[in-house]
């Protein structure tokens, strides 16, 4: 298998980059729905505290009736955004893979016929129909991902420090600390999906080789031999895919864990008098 560096060159970065912003007015539209789905996902957090306060404990009859809808209207609001963000990315994410698929197909149909002869049937197929897929993950759900968390992560600080800016400082201590599995966990998984192309394109070359020489491995009996090469084959798939299934399994739980940590120490800032205010008791009021 080709183990060759599946970093991009800063050539073909800039010409993605350009495509993209060729598309600028649907992806400014498509970043003011994340915000809007930002905006939703901080108003929820900040929805928590009238929630616990005015309905459970103070029982307030007007909060019942305005903070239902209230959240009502964020949810509303959150599934517009995120509808809105979904299918303007998505649309120049296939948009830019149609142009990737309409100018490759051109460039090997204009190559040397010897160049075709050397590469194998099935490598070439997969350039255009599985290879290219890999730049719509990266325009539609990785600039979703990076904008939307982004935000979101914006709205969140905003709500926690409005809430108590002691007890978000806590969780600043565990910050720094997210960055290497982050790090760490996105090479791997770009190793092994670089991989899995690779043997994927190879398996196809091997698929197209084995039913067009069909009539040759039934002359010589050679089913027995192709059937123990194309299971190697899938072996080596499954191997790949399973290395990256488990490291992106492990990555959100090693985040869970870091972001959890921070809420003893928080816990523990408020336990030694950091609260604005102690606890009231809940008043004692039937509807």
């Amino acid at each position: 298998m080709n183990t060759k560096n599946p970093r991009l060159s800063s050539d073909r970065q800039k010409k993605i980059i350009s495509l993209v912003l060729a598309y600028w007015k649907r992806l400014a539209l498509a970043a003011l729905c994340m915000i809007v789905v930002a905006g939703a996902n901080g108003a929820m957090a900040f929805l928590v505290k009238p929630v616990m306060d005015d309905i459970f404990i103070s029982k307030n009859r007007e909060m019942l009736l305005l903070i239902p809808g209230a959240a009502v209207l964020v949810f509303f609001l959150k599934g517009l955004g995120s509808y809105g963000s979904e299918y303007l990315m998505n649309h120049i994410g296939e948009t830019i893979i149609r142009v990737f698929r309409n100018s490759l197909y051109e460039k090997i149909i204009d190559l040397p016929i010897a160049f075709i002869h050397k590469e194998k049937t099935g490598v070439l197929m997969s350039r255009i129909t599985n290879d290219v897929n890999i730049v719509k993950g990266m325009v539609s759900n990785a600039v979703i991902n990076v904008f939307r968390d982004f935000f979101t992560v914006i709205a969140f600080l905003f709500v926690i420090f409005y809430r108590d800016w002691r007890l978000a400082l806590g969780a600043f201590v565990v910050l720094p600390l997210a960055f290497y599995p982050i790090v760490l966990f996105g090479r791997r998984v770009r190793k092994f999906s670089t991989g899995s192309q690779e043997t994927m394109a190879d398996l196809n070359s091997f698929l197209h080789e084995t039913f067009t020489g069909s009539k040759i491995i039934k002359i010589f009996n050679l089913e027995s031999l192709e059937k123990h090469r194309f299971q190697d084959k899938t072996r080596s798939l499954f191997r790949l895919e399973m290395k990256k299934i488990t490291a992106n399994a492990l990555s959100s739980p090693i985040m869970e864990f870091l972001g959890g940590s921070a809420s003893p120490s928080s816990s523990g800032s408020a336990a030694c008098g950091l609260s604005p205010e102690p606890p009231r008791p809940a008043p004692f009021f039937h509807f």
